[in-house]
């Protein structure tokens, strides 16, 4: 309980302003989008129109119900009718966060077996990681975003052991992650849970355990039909007014890949910004500690197929970020259903962020075990053998970054990893805090057996 607790609170306890009075959050979708859409919603709930199916306040008028952003029937919508929605936006956002870092811890107890200090961990990088930061002012993404980790947990738990309760929360987050209202997140989410599933059928699929597989993916089909059928009363007018759309059909690859992380430069948007804030789009880190954590996990347990896995995907996510002329993207954009349906490659940098959320997970719980096997005279050597190269992979791009800052802004071609000049301080956070991370655990071992 105290783990779970501590987990829901990094995000709360982060953001508190924006729960105090006189505090609001502000930014430009938040306000001119979000703020009218949300308060639409309170002020027809206020006069008994509970299913508003018209806004007519907008435009000449506009559909609100089968506009899923507007979130409608999410049930978490209900926080508007009980504040002022300058207040509700507030709040909405920290319960976002509270949502996934307890979902995150959740996941890494039971699915990573991470212990408490590796869930914990994975809960805090999430949470504050740049694409949850930068999708705060989304409530929709936000609010999408934030039940992943929770659906990664029900099919995986699902997948183990099916059994007819598991069916049914599994669908109600189905439906929960649609209701949220941003189709593109629920898409991602959704292929988060299948990820999680076909992690567990990946060992019997190497048994050959056929009947098994088939049954496993029959129940999870019938949990993701649910959900879709949960959601049907959202779905349906909403695929009426997409019918209308431009984007009927599907988009075409050049529209489809606006919005993709530069190529050139693109290593600015992978490492935090001490300095700046980095563009809402865009944001792909998930701090220097965090990567000398997973830097840890790679080096020591590269040859466990979990930890292979989750560092494959979290180079996948980078890759496909920057969209078609990164041709990864390309590649997915005409073999993955439903892909071309949405814009901004650069959000697909989730799956990165996810990833190395959890390799963080398991570099702390490493990092714990560490204290146990330095006691152990004739491990030592090795175990700092594998220290001195976690830290020499969670620097060597930082050195690298320092390199193309001594060459002069701006560079041509691969040579400009940087977006915008930084300053000194800047690249010294960045390899401080690295540099710290792996220190503490240093210390850590040696200082416990002294």
């Amino acid at each position: 309980m105290v783990v779970a607790a501590a987990a829901a609170l990094v995000g709360p306890v982060a953001y508190f302003r924006m729960a105090m009075a006189g505090q609001a959050p502000v930014g430009f979708d938040l306000v001119t989008y979000f703020y009218p859409y949300r308060n639409y919603l309170a002020t027809a709930w206020a006069h008994h129109r509970w299913l508003p199916l018209w806004n007519s306040d907008i435009y000449f008028g506009a559909p609100f119900l089968a506009n899923i952003q507007a979130a409608a029937l999410y049930p978490l919508s209900v926080i508007f009718a009980f504040f002022p929605t300058e207040r509700a936006l507030g709040f909405a956002i920290l319960l976002n966060l509270a949502i996934a870092g307890l979902g995150m811890c959740l996941y890494g107890l039971k699915s990573e077996r991470l212990g408490a200090i590796g869930a914990v961990t994975a809960a805090i990088v999430f949470v504050l990681s740049g694409q949850m930061n930068a999708q705060m002012g989304h409530l929709n993404q936000g609010g999408t975003l934030c039940w992943a980790p929770w659906l990664m947990l029900a099919v995986d738990r699902l997948v183990v052991r099916p059994r007819p309760g598991k069916v049914a929360i599994t669908a109600v987050l189905v439906a929960l992650v649609i209701l949220a209202g941003h189709t593109q997140q629920a898409y991602f989410t959704i292929l988060f849970g299948a990820i999680a599933g076909a992690g567990r059928l990946w060992p019997l699929l190497l048994r050959q355990q056929w009947v098994r597989v088939v049954k496993r993916m029959a129940v999870g089909a019938l949990a993701l039909a649910l959900g879709f059928g949960m959601a049907a009363a959202q779905l349906l007018p909403t695929l009426e007014l997409v019918s209308l759309s431009f984007r009927h059909g599907g988009l075409s690859l050049q529209d489809a890949g606006s919005f993709s992380i530069p190529l050139k430069g693109f290593a600015g948007w992978l490492f935090p910004d001490y300095q700046n804030q980095q563009g809402a789009e865009f944001s792909a880190y998930v701090g220097m500690a965090a990567l000398a954590l997973g830097a840890l996990a790679v080096v020591t347990r590269w040859r466990k197929p979990r930890i292979a896995f989750l560092a494959a995907l979290a180079v996948a996510g980078v890759w496909l970020a920057l969209g078609p002329h990164g041709h990864l993207y390309s590649i997915a954009f005409r073999l993955l259903p439903g892909l071309n349906l949405f814009r901004v490659p650069a959000r697909l940098v989730i799956f990165s962020t996810v990833a190395l959320a959890l390799l963080a997970g398991h570099g702390a719980k490493i990092a714990r075990q560490g204290t146990i096997a330095w006691s152990r005279r004739p491990l030592r050597p090795i175990l700092a053998r594998l220290l001195w190269a976690s830290a020499t992979m969670a620097e060597a791009p930082v050195v690298l970054l320092i390199v193309d800052h001594l060459a002069g802004y701006p560079q041509r071609s691969l040579l400009k990893a940087l977006p915008v000049p930084v300053s000194w301080a800047d690249l010294l956070g960045l390899a401080t805090f690295s540099a710290a991370t792996v220190a503490l655990v240093a210390a850590g071992w040696m200082g416990s057996h002294r």
